[in-house]
């Protein structure tokens, strides 16, 4: 076997990892109003934020 083919060596975590999470995607409609925007994809973390991602 050569050297190329195998695996790197495993590095130790300094942090455990982390055994469930939860994750949200927002899909939000962009305007030319970049105020209204921002206003708009606050709104959609804070409600995934509310729902526990």
């Amino acid at each position: 076997m050569t050297r190329a083919s195998q695996a790197p060596p495993v590095v130790p975590l300094l942090i455990p990892p982390v055994a469930k999470f939860k994750i949200r995607t927002c899909q939000l409609l962009v305007t030319l109003d970049k105020y209204r925007n921002i206003v708009h994809a606050l709104k959609a973390i804070k409600e995934a934020v509310e729902k526990g991602a």
